[in-house]
């Protein structure tokens, strides 16, 4: 069975509702449609269904942007653990879930002035920690770090900080990615 038939069966709009993205948590997975509202579904025992309730969804439901993600449209999400995270079409970010410090039961927004006013381009979450990316090249880390990628070698903390971009020798970062207890960047001069 594809996402594509499992909204089909589940949205009063199946025949104008395409999923662009999907991200599996921790028993929980999330789809993002063309229009840029959410389906989610699963175990939401720390709100990471992005719905505002505690309650398991076994089916999709909507989480529609209007009353959740103040009318932007999701372009990208990610999810791991009980964490969920989306990027919104207008640069925003919005953080929901299990993470004390950036996780709630709603989906809570993150403007550009978060992040050095830069618009966000891309997220990933590890277990407890959030990567993002701006479109100024910029990489900010939230939640625990471990070391090599901050300066302390194992904190917590629970607001985003910009990563020094002399760790990257100055360069841009054009992608990231995050595991469980560790992060990534690549810069603009990967694979030349």
């Amino acid at each position: 069975m594809t996402y594509q038939s499992i909204l089909s069966k589940h949205t009063r709009t199946s025949a104008q509702t395409l999923a662009m993205a999907v991200a599996c948590g921790n028993s929980f997975t999330l789809v993002a449609t063309e229009n840029g509202d959410m389906y989610s579904f699963g175990v939401n025992s720390h709100g990471q269904l992005g719905d505002g309730s505690p309650d398991d969804k076994y089916e999709p439901h909507l989480v529609s942007r209007e009353d959740s993600f103040a009318a932007e449209e999701i372009v990208m999400l990610t999810a791991s653990g009980f964490l969920s995270a989306a990027v919104t079409k207008q640069g925003s970010l919005f953080t929901w879930g299990y993470r004390e410090g950036i996780g709630h039961r709603d989906p809570g927004r993150l403007s550009k002035e978060h992040f050095g006013n830069s618009h966000v381009v891309m997220v990933d979450c590890g277990f407890h920690n959030i990567i993002v990316l701006t479109a100024s090249g910029q990489v900010w880390i939230c939640g625990q770090i471990c070391p090599g990628f901050s300066i302390p070698p194992l904190f917590d903390i629970d607001a985003f900080r910009l990563v020094d971009p002399e760790r990257f020798n100055n360069r841009k970062i054009v992608m990231i990615a995050c595991g469980a207890r560790h992060m990534m960047a690549l810069d603009e001069d990967v694979g030349r």
